[in-house]
């Protein structure tokens, strides 16, 4: 039993008369030190086994990345920049032995001590099911979608987040619930998976115990893609599959478009991150095409493909695994309002964005299956740097969107359902192949089906009624009014009385007796047979 001076449970705490200390209950201590996780402090588990909670295991790729860069001012005008500390690596490290606690955990029991990084016909690691265990590290819950962040700056004055703090971010979308802002949305880093529970046999004095262990690891981690040129291709396969890929729209802000110092000469990089929408807008987009294709350096990347979300992480993975992509997302506001002001910093307009990347998604995503949209209300609509919208302008999200849905069916084979949510997270458009095709199924079905079942009607009205057999009019043959204008006989019209054509020939050779023979050697002469006399 061990003696505390201070403590703040009543309930765990036996008080002898006339001592002067406080002595805590084994009981309480036992399951105050099962439950809390204390540190350093024995408990029995529900099989009389002694535990301990040893030290709390968290990733510290962002502690051990930030002791990587360092601080490098430029001017006198408070610009710096994180440069990487190059700090070569000595022979002892390259040649530092492995320890043999690293063959010793791949070890395997089952096959006579056998080890599973042998060759050989030996059992092998990459026998294993892989899509098992991979699934636990590189495919994210159901529900929760994955933000790329692709888009770094090494200038302090401009951006908090530097390449090390994390390459993506989860979020999850409640249910039936309506979203106001982003504080209604379930929004954090990778590492807000609960923690694991490992457990290792040790011995003391006191005999035998267990060191528990909580074990905090991100929900997806794609370090593991970086053992081995094997697991780096089934692993990618199964992340650029398997999960669904959000991004938001562009903003032209210096916040959200920050410029780069570069680390030769001090030059401030930046360039125009609007997306086109002029008369060369056609001609920047075809410059971008290759530009993503053949994967061309930074600097040299058009401005909205160097700012924009997607096209970057398109630019960054390249078109190989951007084949494999199945599942996209993409958030943003459809504006209401024509900026007038410089300091509105509203994103850009989520429709423009989807127009421009129809051309990219249909030339490198060509195994996507379905696109979801989240449309949310315009905050600047009712401000004064806006206006608002036009009167001959779209209004409603079904009338804006109609056309994209079009255009995205129309150039993209792959896709098999279009999902468009507004701010309320209630589905404004909701379009599937297989549902588009059935409908067109049963309208070619029952179209047959249906001129069959009027088909008697029709032929009985057409009998009861008595129609010209000469103008087909509603009237009968012998009360019929329409006469030639030239001759004024019945049976024919002006244009095929072969008086009036004699007469216009006649007339007509008169004045060029050459168009007598131009007609004859006409290659489309049977178009008047009444001048040849057929």
């Amino acid at each position: 039993m061990e003696e505390v001076q201070q403590s703040t449970t009543g309930e765990m705490m036996n008080y002898e008369a006339g001592a002067s200390t406080w002595f805590l209950d084994p009981t309480s201590v036992n399951k105050h030190a099962k439950s809390s996780g204390v540190e350093g402090v024995f408990f029995k588990d529900d099989f009389g086994n002694r535990c301990v909670w040893g030290r709390v295991i968290k990733d510290h790729s962002k502690e051990q990345a930030e002791k990587k860069y360092r601080k490098k001012h430029i001017d006198f005008e408070s610009r710096s920049k994180f440069m990487p500390l190059k700090k070569p690596l000595s022979l002892a490290q390259i040649d530092e032995p492995r320890s043999s606690r690293y063959w010793e955990a791949l070890g395997c029991s089952s096959g006579n001590g056998c080890d599973l990084h042998n060759g050989g016909n030996g059992p092998h690691l990459l026998n294993l099911p892989y899509e098992q265990i991979l699934k636990y590290v590189l495919i994210a819950p159901e529900g929760i979608s994955i933000f790329p962040h692709t888009l770094t700056t090494n200038s302090k004055s401009h951006s908090e987040f530097f390449s090390y703090t994390g390459f993506y971010s989860i979020r999850q979308y409640p249910e039936e619930k309506y979203i106001d802002d982003d504080s209604e949305l379930t929004w954090g880093p990778l590492d807000m998976s609960s923690p694991l529970y490992t457990w290792k046999k040790k011995e003391d004095k006191e005999g035998k115990y267990f060191e528990m262990r909580k074990t905090y690891c991100p929900i997806i981690d794609a370090g593991i893609l970086r053992t081995c040129r094997e697991l780096y291709r089934r692993g990618s396969d199964m992340f650029f599959t398997k999960n669904r890929l959000s991004f938001w729209m562009p903003n032209a802000s210096s916040k959200w478009s920050p410029p780069t110092l570069l680390p030769y000469g001090n030059i401030v990089f930046r360039p125009n991150p609007i997306l086109p929408w002029d008369c060369r807008r056609w001609v920047k987009i075809d410059q971008a095409l290759v530009q993503i294709k053949y994967q061309w350096p930074l600097p040299m990347l058009e401005g909205f493909v160097y700012y924009d979300p997607f096209l970057r992480y398109l630019h960054t993975i390249g078109p190989i695994h951007a084949a494999k992509m199945k599942n996209l997302e993409f958030e943003g506001v459809i504006r209401l309002h024509q900026c007038e002001d410089k300091n509105c910093r509203a994103d850009t307009c989520l429709m423009q964005c989807l127009n421009v990347y129809v051309h990219f998604i249909s030339k490198f995503c060509t195994s996507i299956e379905k696109v979801v949209v989240h449309t949310l209300l315009d905050p600047h609509f009712d401000e004064p740097v806006g206006e608002f919208l036009h009167p001959w302008g779209p209004g409603t999200i079904e009338e804006t969107l109609d056309h994209v849905l079009e255009a995205y069916v129309q150039r993209i084979p792959t896709l098999k359902e279009f999902v468009v949510y507004d701010s309320f997270g209630n589905r404004v458009i909701d379009w599937s192949q297989e549902l588009d095709g059935l409908q067109r199924f049963i309208e070619n079905a029952t179209g047959p089906k249906r001129w069959k079942r009027d088909e008697p009607v029709v032929v009985a009205i057409q009998h009861n009624i008595q129609k010209c057999g000469f103008c087909k009019e509603d009237h009968e043959t012998e009360e019929c009014f329409n006469l030639c204008a030239f001759c004024g006989r019945f049976g024919h019209w002006k244009r095929t009385c072969m008086e009036y054509w004699d007469c216009w020939k006649r007339d007509w050779l008169e004045e060029d007796p050459e168009t007598d023979n131009w007609l004859k050697t006409y290659p489309h002469s049977d178009r008047w047979p009444w001048y040849f006399g057929q």
